[in-house]
């Protein structure tokens, strides 16, 4: 649960024991991720005016809270055009 949504319901913030957490490689599956600085420079570009403080590593392709998830730091073709649909997507709502 989110933690603004727990303050709101006074529900205090539990942590779930060994057996149910992720593994360690799936908590590091949202790591940062380190892009050349043509293709970054190219996705700040196509989402201005909002501002990407995070870029992770992800299994898919997303953007919420300033944060966009890509699955690697180099991307195929397919991943390129999903990523430029998501960018037009989001743009079309501001």
């Amino acid at each position: 649960m989110h933690p603004r949504y727990a303050a709101i319901f006074g529900i205090e913030k539990l942590e779930l024991n060994q057996h149910f957490r992720p593994a360690q490689s799936e908590q590091s599956a949202n790591s940062s991720l380190i892009l050349s600085d043509t293709l970054k420079d190219d996705i700040e570009r196509a989402f201005a005016p909002v501002i990407i403080d995070k870029i992770i590593k992800s299994s898919i392709i997303e953007f919420s809270e300033q944060q966009l998830s890509l699955p690697d730091s180099s991307l195929s073709s397919t991943q390129k055009r999903a990523l430029w649909a998501l960018m037009s997507k989001h743009l079309d709502t501001l």
